[in-house]
Order: structure tokens, then C-alpha cells, then sequence
């Protein structure tokens, strides 16, 4: 079996569970893993459930959010995202 995923953050939705027993793991640079994370979250219209979410399934890789937006965004998410990104390589490394 092969699935490909995005950056599997906690507001994602995990639902292989026990269907893989291996990983090939592309980490991309948070430079530019967490722009794009925003981006994605942005087309959500930042959903927190994840039906409002499917709900903007269609805006998904559609648009980019201003400069500006990115940048507020950026300054008030900064120091809880690279501690994500960070939580992400653990948990591929400690196999849970």
C-alpha cells in the first residue's frame, strides 16, 4: 500500500492507523513547509472541524493568502509551528 500525505499535523485527519508498517520520509525545510502549511489553511478559510474543512475542499491548491496576511499569521504562529514541524520528525523517527 502507498499513501501519500502532507505534513501530518495534529488538526489532520491520521487515518491509515495500523495499515503501514513502513515510511519513506521526505522532510521538507519548515522554510518552506510552513508557508505552505499556511497557504492550505487559508483555502480552509481556517476551518477547525473537519467538516467545515471539506466543505472548502474545492479551494484547495487555489490560492495564496496576501503578504500581509502570511505575515501576521507568521508573527502570531511562529514558536507553536516549528514545535509542530519538530513533533512531526519525532513521530516518524520514534516509530509511533
Amino acid at each position: 500500500m502507498t499513501i501519500k500525505t502532507s505534513w501530518p499535523h495534529d488538526q489532520g485527519v491520521w487515518s491509515w492507523d495500523k495499515q503501514m508498517d513502513q515510511v519513506i520520509l521526505l522532510i521538507r525545510n519548515p522554510r518552506w513547509a510552513i508557508p505552505s502549511f499556511h497557504a492550505l489553511r487559508h483555502e480552509l478559510n481556517y476551518a477547525s472541524t473537519y467538516e467545515s474543512s471539506w466543505l472548502r475542499i474545492g479551494f484547495v491548491y487555489t490560492d495564496r493568502p496576501a503578504v500581509n496576511i502570511w505575515k501576521e499569521w507568521r508573527d502570531a504562529n511562529f514558536d507553536v509551528e516549528i514545535d509542530k514541524w519538530v513533533e512531526y520528525i519525532d513521530f516518524w523517527m520514534q516509530g509511533k
